[in-house]
């Protein structure tokens, strides 16, 4: 299974993502803040990333940015998009993300994006150890 980190302000979806993701066997790390999940991505390897671009897309250039100034490509960056920014941010992303999925994304849609063979991971957090998340 994958180790998943989440970035994204909305705790109601970051606790409902982690907790779906959590019982098909992931390890999930979520988190309100974008330094925080960088900060964690300096101890870990997280095989994908979910993370959000704003309500109207205005954040997407400094998360892809920072997501790949610690080492993540864009085959491990999915962006979360609302209905408006999902065209654009696809063009704009296309070859510097994996996905970009609107706001509400079906878990069936991204559970077939996190089917991967990852890598060995020095440093997961056990199942249920929510130290550093800032989403419950």
């Amino acid at each position: 299974m994958a180790l998943i980190l989440i970035i994204d302000e909305d705790n109601d979806f970051c606790t409902l993502l982690k907790r779906n993701l959590g019982r098909q066997g992931h390890t999930v790390a979520a988190f309100d803040l974008l330094d925080d999940g960088l900060s964690w991505c300096r101890q870990n390897s997280p095989d994908i990333v979910l993370a959000s671009s704003g309500k109207y897309g205005e954040r997407a250039e400094k998360v892809v940015s920072k997501l790949w100034d610690v080492g993540l490509g864009g085959d491990k960056i999915i962006l979360r998009a609302s209905e408006s920014s999902l065209g654009p941010l696809k063009k704009a992303f296309s070859e510097s993300v994996r996905d970009v999925l609107v706001l509400e994304p079906e878990l069936g849609s991204l559970e077939s994006l996190l089917v991967l063979n990852p890598p060995g991971n020095a440093n997961p957090p056990e199942k249920g150890d929510n130290r550093g998340n800032r989403c419950a």
